[in-house]
């Protein structure tokens, strides 16, 4: 064994140890601290980052012929703003949600314009249809 793998083995058993220690408890209840009032926090993304998009895409179509995945939506700026969005499409494992293939697609839109996304046969596998699925997201922000 290497000085580096001693070393490395000794760091690892220390954190487990130190994990471990930090996880057991007494037993005893926790004590409420304050003045029992319930707080609520609200933030707001600064203007200049992305925020969350999806409501802007419609007639969403995520399809599987064969191997290949396609997809197609028409996105919408509502909004008052030049607005830059980027919407990945993922095929990923039902199970875990392990991404098995996906395309980013951007595209900046003036106020009230709308716009068809496509990403024709941006994956091909050979994953069972029952285990895999198509999952979009969006993002937005003030374009720059």
């Amino acid at each position: 064994m290497t000085p580096r793998t001693r070393a490395t083995a000794a760091l690892t058993t220390l954190l487990l140890a130190a994990g471990v220690a930090g996880c057991s408890g007494d037993g005893a209840e926790p004590t409420p601290t304050g003045s029992g009032a319930q707080q609520t926090v609200t933030a707001a993304p600064p203007t200049n980052q992305p925020a969350g998009a999806i409501k802007e895409l419609s007639k969403v179509r995520c399809e599987r012929k064969g191997k290949d995945w396609s997809f197609s939506a028409t996105l919408t700026n509502a909004g008052s703003e030049k607005t830059t969005y980027t919407v990945l499409v993922a095929v990923a494992k039902r199970e875990g949600g392990t991404v098995v293939g996906s395309k980013t697609l951007t595209k900046t839109l003036d106020a009230g314009d709308s716009a068809t996304l496509e990403a024709e046969d941006f994956y091909s596998g050979d994953d069972k249809a029952a285990d895999v699925q198509c999952v979009p997201s969006a993002t937005k922000a003030k374009a720059g």
